[in-house]
């Protein structure tokens, strides 16, 4: 059975505090409906993709210019659970100070290959010692990561103390290993969305804490570039979004039968010394 989302304290028209919680309903529960009527799906596609969603999914964070119009709350995102020691762990770290800082903690379900995201930490106006300083407070300390990729950016050297320091020093300092990502735009959200869609066992090969608030924030609420539809608009709040995306650099989709498919071709990436996830 799909995990039902939390219940939600909403104020009703009388101004009384109600405790509501959806109850999923689909086209497919009501088989003499679509025996008598076989052409009612498809009409609601004809009037947009965003209400025939809201309509046959129950959906309704769907919106026009939604950039991950793929993302859906009841089906991505998960109740918390203890994750097993002996599965493949990794991060994603976007800098930040005036805006805020992301590092997302992830996990490889080793049968499947299933990605879940445990936990966050998204904070602004902390230092780089600063962060380093959470992320291993965060972090315990029997974990062990396969590798840490972050923003290109923390590679730049930035004046601390007089002395040019970049973030990835700062970070070493405190042991905590980063890998540069691939930051270009397009790959970036082909990844995301691979991750995103279904595997072989019919449910997402992403799926997300619900404690990650601020990740689950922005990924129902990126807005998609108009000049370039397959890349989310700039200048939003986007911190998180690129940590997955980080996080996510040398991801490989589960084949349909849930075994890696093995890969003949020699490939280009400049990733190619990192094992993949």
């Amino acid at each position: 059975m799909t995990d039902l989302p939390p219940v939600k304290t909403v104020e009703n028209p009388e101004h009384r505090l109600i405790e509501t919680v959806f109850l999923p309903a689909f086209l497919e529960d009501n088989p003499i409906l679509m025996e008598r009527d076989p052409g009612y799906r498809d009409r609601l596609y004809q009037q947009g993709e965003q209400l025939a969603r809201a309509l046959l999914e129950g959906d309704w964070s769907v919106f026009a210019g939604q950039f991950l119009s793929e993302f859906a709350y009841h089906r991505h995102t998960i109740k918390p659970f203890e994750i097993p020691r002996t599965w493949t762990r990794f991060r994603g770290y976007d800098w930040g100070f005036a805006s805020p800082a992301c590092m997302l903690w992830l996990a490889k379900e080793p049968n499947t290959g299933r990605v879940f995201v445990y936990q966050e930490m998204y904070e602004s106006k902390l230092t780089d010692p600063q962060q380093a300083e959470k992320i291993n407070d965060m972090t315990e300390e029997w974990e062990k990561f396969s590798f840490s990729f972050a923003d290109p950016s923390v590679w730049t050297k930035r004046s601390i103390d007089i002395i040019a320091k970049s973030t990835y020093d700062v970070f070493i300092e405190h042991s905590i290993y980063l890998v540069k990502a691939d930051n270009n735009q397009l790959r970036k959200a082909q990844r995301l969305r691979a991750a995103l869609g279904d595997i072989h066992d019919g449910e997402p090969g992403l799926k997300i804490f619900r404690t990650c608030k601020s990740l689950i924030t922005e990924l129902e609420g990126l807005m998609r570039n108009p000049d370039h539809p397959e890349r989310p608009l700039p200048r939003q709040q986007d911190h998180a979004y690129d940590a997955i995306c980080y996080a996510l650099s040398n991801y490989t989709a589960p084949s349909i039968t849930g075994i890696r498919k093995k890969n003949t071709k020699k490939p280009k990436s400049p990733l190619l010394g990192l094992r993949g996830i």
